[in-house]
Parts: structure tokens; C-alpha cells; sequence
């Protein structure tokens, strides 16, 4: 490196955190027509591709909700993303800009996996526990 050239400032240490998406939005769906729900719907993969584009997206996909939910119960999970994230507080600032929040969908945010010293099998992919 040249005499008086700074080094460049590495990039924040960034985890994966899992966002859960759950079905809040029935009563959406009673009272919009299945325009506005195809409107939500490209609304939604418009923020997909953005979070790819930002290099913050690294998978998702939908599920089938296999139940119903009541006031006291969360919906169904119908989708998910693990996303990439500096810290707790930016993968809440990703879940808060999905465009079903506004919708009665909500997201919730898992913590990353920590590894422990105490399991070897997180420290090296390919040791198992034999059983």
C-alpha cells in the first residue's frame, strides 16, 4: 500500500436472520377486490427484487397455510425470507418495509443460528454426531 493511502474500511459483519411471514390479511381480502390483492402481490415481489438487488436477500419462498387462525393465535406462516443483516435492529428495518405489514400481515424476526464451541458439528459442516 502507497505511503499515506488509508485502508478500506472492511464491511459490517452481517448474519442471517429468517423472517417469518404469517397471514393477517383476511379481512384484506374481504374487502378488496382480487385486483388490489394481484396489486399487493407485484407490490411485494417489487420488494423482493429489491432486497436482492441490495444484496440483502438470500432466499425465500412461499408455503401453503395449512390452517386457520384465531384472535388469540398467530396466522399462518405463508412465506419466508432469510435475509442478511448487520444487526437485530437493520432485520427489523427489512421486515418493516415488507408491504404486507400496512395489510394486517405480519413478520417475525428470528435470531441467527449461534454456534456453540460445545457442538462440533457447527464448527465443521461435514462432522455429524453419529448416534
Amino acid at each position: 500500500m502507497e505511503a499515506g493511502a488509508q485502508e478500506p474500511i472492511p464491511p459490517p459483519s452481517r448474519a442471517a436472520y429468517l423472517l417469518v411471514v404469517r397471514d393477517g390479511a383476511a379481512s384484506f381480502r374481504r374487502a378488496n377486490s382480487p385486483e388490489q390483492a394481484g396489486e399487493l402481490l407485484c407490490e411485494w415481489l417489487e420488494w423482493h427484487d429489491l432486497l436482492d438487488a441490495q444484496g440483502r436477500l438470500r432466499f425465500c419462498g412461499a408455503v401453503e397455510a395449512s390452517r386457520t387462525s384465531s384472535k388469540e393465535e398467530p396466522g399462518p406462516v405463508i412465506g419466508y425470507l432469510l435475509v442478511n443483516a448487520a444487526s437485530p435492529e437493520e432485520a427489523s428495518e427489512i421486515a418493516g418495509s415488507c408491504p404486507g405489514i400496512t395489510h394486517g400481515f405480519a413478520v417475525e424476526i428470528c435470531r441467527p443460528f449461534s454456534p456453540s464451541p460445545r457442538w462440533p458439528w457447527t464448527q465443521d459442516p461435514t462432522h455429524f454426531p453419529r448416534s
